[in-house]
């Protein structure tokens, strides 16, 4: 399931600015929402025995605001327009459609930086299509694509990969063989195997550093990828791409991808 979320600025305090941070706020409003121990969603989930699965941060991903433009004098974001946007994106669990749009509309997402506040409201949360999915599909970065480097033993470092060449290719298809697994459950599927895959580059490219809250305390930069590309798998990775996203740090908002 995929839904669009519009917000209204509410209140600010200075300025209707964001901090480069912003994603990690709305990762901790969103999991409060959802799952947080006053969740009526998370009664549900638990109850009906989905409580751990849903948790799981693979389950979910969004996209960068709209509406939003960078300001280098003030290294933060600028909000643009009154309402802004975003998409967040879950696996297909229909039961979970009116609990999802319950725990969010007309709710506040408080985002704070040192010298300001802005509070955002849901206006409105709307489920879009689903796309026609095949084996070969085209898709655009709605945000950051981040992937860390990993040698042949599957160790991850701290650097993080330009998106070409085959090594970036490899590590890309086993990021999302690995995703598939975790969400599926299931392991070892032959046919996932001895497909062959492919992904080829696409279009423009952009790129640039993200902040990123490990605890609350340290902060590590992380460079994402804005890309445009077309990927040969089986529709069932394609759909595990597109509702949960590719690359790391996905339950983050980065690596969430529209079709095109």
């Amino acid at each position: 399931m995929r839904f669009r979320v519009s917000l209204r600025v509410q209140k600010f305090e200075h300025q209707k600015q964001l901090p480069l941070t912003y994603h990690n706020q709305l990762y901790e409003w969103l999991a409060g929402n959802l799952w947080g121990e006053e969740s009526l969603f998370r009664t549900w989930l638990s109850e009906n025995n989905w409580f751990k699965q849903a948790k799981n941060n693979s389950f979910f991903t969004f996209s960068d605001f709209t509406n939003i433009a960078y300001i280098h004098a003030y290294n933060s974001f600028k909000i643009d327009n009154e309402i802004i946007e975003f998409t967040i994106s879950f696996l297909p669990f229909p039961k979970w459609k009116s609990w999802i749009i319950d725990s969010f509309i007309n709710k506040e997402i408080p985002i704070r930086m040192p010298s300001n506040f802005v509070g955002l409201r849901v206006v409105n949360v709307v489920e879009l299509k689903e796309p026609l999915f095949s084996n070969t599909m085209k898709y655009k970065c709605i945000s950051p694509l981040v992937v860390k480097y990993r040698d042949y033993s599957g160790i991850s470092y701290s650097e993080f990969m330009f998106p070409r060449g085959e090594r970036f290719y490899d590590i890309f298809i086993n990021l999302l063989r690995q995703k598939h697994s975790v969400v599926t459950g299931q392991m070892n599927q032959k046919e996932l195997d001895d497909y062959k895959y492919s992904v080829e580059l696409k279009g423009s490219m952009s790129s640039d550093i993200h902040n990123l809250f490990v605890d609350s305390l340290n902060i590590i930069q992380v460079r994402g990828y804005l890309i445009e590309f077309t990927l040969n798998a089986p529709v069932e990775l394609h759909k595990t791409l597109f509702y949960t996203g590719i690359g790391d740090y996905t339950h983050l908002g980065f690596g969430c991808c529209d079709v095109i």
